[in-house]
């Protein structure tokens, strides 16, 4: 441990250091093997000894982890907390703007730097953090207690998440509620706030690849034909004769139609109520605005807009990720194509969002189609917001961090979470942290860092909320 005195750093921050030293990339990553994640979960349990010798091991594989705490009231459905070891890559050029090695787990005064320290590590480290001093304490849940690891969240979470639904299956299993990742208690999202908003995510946005592509004769660059698939990019729209146009003009003529016809906004119920909650710890024009976002709706759209942020949860969005024409530099393309990451707001569809961006292009040469149907998902509606785990929820943010106000929010990010539609009944997505803007930014990008204060504050979620929620009250510590 470097640039830190022992006494000032907890416990689950040196434990949250050791597991960020592991380059457990996921698997679509392609920067890191199975060997990586089997040596991350041997540090598992070195570190929470108690864990992986009094619960069960229920599923175990490379890339998931199923531990159960059987209950002393088994006709209850059981809860799940649910987290993910597998990290984004770091690419070279970035590793050398950190200012400390993305994979150093550097611990200083104030926190632990690298990736994961914000998505996902930090969860499985405070989550099973809480569980070992839970069961150092004596602590007995009634309902039964899953703790659903997988890593591969980051490509989908089909060999994580996945399996680890199937095995609940194959139990007969059925869950009161998950909580996963997904949202935090924001500082700052909404400049008109005067407290931090929690934000539950009880809706969540799908998630789609686009491929468009036109194809080609291709051939070697020693041989080139007059006009090749790559001779310009521009658009398409300013050429006059349709037969010299390359395949690497259409690409972006579609492109640049796609960008001129956003998905229309609209409110979903999700975001009317968070902002209807939002609106108590508002003032004056936005507390209006939000208190009554039908009625002001034209008003409101225009102000949720102007931000990227706020844009997001109020349409679908499109973003060109990728784009290619030739393998290598000898090689003339046979074709060019783009992929387009569409996230998809509930009311829209994985084939309406298909079938909208080829109307948008309109142009009969490029074939537009899913980039991998594994992978795409829906979007996932609501849930019972009126229900008891939603109170428990609420009650322990309440208790954990008393200065937040505890608000329904819409994911507009993608987690492994919608796995789980068939076995519970409810599915929330929080990760108890305090995060501003500036450190939202930081997650997936470089100097990714926690700070201590958060690392403790989410042990103590963890731990209230077992209790809270799975607790024998006679038995809590």
């Amino acid at each position: 441990m470097t640039g830190s005195s022992k006494n000032s750093v907890p416990p689950a921050s040196e434990k949250l250091s050791r597991l960020v030293r592991f380059r457990t990339c996921s698997p679509a990553g392609g920067s890191s093997s199975a060997e990586d994640h089997r040596l991350f979960r041997a540090e598992l349990d070195e570190l929470f000894p108690r864990c992986f010798s009094s619960l069960e091991h229920a599923y175990e594989a490379d890339y998931a982890l199923l531990l159960i705490w059987p209950g002393t009231q088994p006709d209850l459905p059981a809860i799940a907390l649910g987290a993910h070891w597998d990290v984004v890559p770091v690419d070279g050029r970035s590793e050398l703007q950190w200012t400390h090695p993305p994979f150093s787990g550097h611990v200083d005064d104030e926190y632990v730097w690298g990736r994961g320290t914000l998505d996902d590590k930090i969860s499985v480290a405070a989550l099973l953090e809480s569980v070992e001093t839970l069961l150092s304490a004596g602590f007995s849940p009634a309902r039964t207690v899953c703790i659903c690891l997988g890593g591969d969240e980051e490509s989908g979470g089909r060999l994580g998440a996945a399996n680890i639904v199937e095995a609940l299956e194959r139990r007969g299993m059925r869950l009161e509620f998950l909580l996963d990742e997904g949202s935090v208690v924001a500082d700052g999202m909404f400049e008109s706030a005067n407290r931090p908003l929690a934000l539950i995510g009880v809706a969540e946005k799908g998630y789609a690849n686009v491929r468009l592509r036109v194809t080609d004769e291709g051939g070697h660059a020693s041989v080139p034909p007059r006009h090749s698939s790559a001779d310009r990019i521009s658009d398409a729209s300013r050429i006059s004769d349709a037969s010299r146009i390359s395949d690497a003009e259409r690409i972006a003529s579609a492109v640049h139609r796609l960008e001129r016809a956003p998905f229309p906004a609209r409110l979903t119920p999700t975001v009317e109520a968070m902002l209807r909650t939002a609106s108590t710890a508002m003032r004056g024009t936005p507390r209006l605005l939000c208190r009554h976002p039908r009625l002001f709706r034209r008003l409101l759209m225009r102000t949720l807009a102007a931000n990227v942020a706020t844009d997001a949860l109020i349409r679908t969005t499109q973003a060109v990720t990728m784009a290619s024409v030739a393998p290598a530099p000898e090689v003339l393309p046979d074709g060019a194509e783009a992929v387009v990451n569409i996230r998809i707001l509930p009311g829209d569809t994985v084939a309406s969002v298909v079938s909208r961006t080829a109307r948008v292009i309109a142009d009969s040469s490029v074939t537009v189609e899913l980039l991998s149907h594994a992978d795409a998902s829906e979007p996932v509606l609501a849930g019972d917001l009126g229900g008891e785990p939603f109170d428990v929820l609420r009650g322990v943010v309440h208790q954990v961090f008393p200065e937040s106000l505890c608000t329904p929010f819409l994911v507009t990010a993608s987690t492994d979470s919608h796995h789980y539609r068939g076995v519970a009944r409810s599915i929330f997505r929080f990760t108890p942290l305090i995060l501003r803007p500036a450190d939202l930014r930081r997650v997936h990008g470089i100097d990714e860092r926690v700070s201590h204060r958060n690392v403790e504050g989410a042990v103590r979620f963890y731990r209230a909320l077992i209790v809270a929620s799975a607790g024998e009250r006679s038995s809590t510590p």
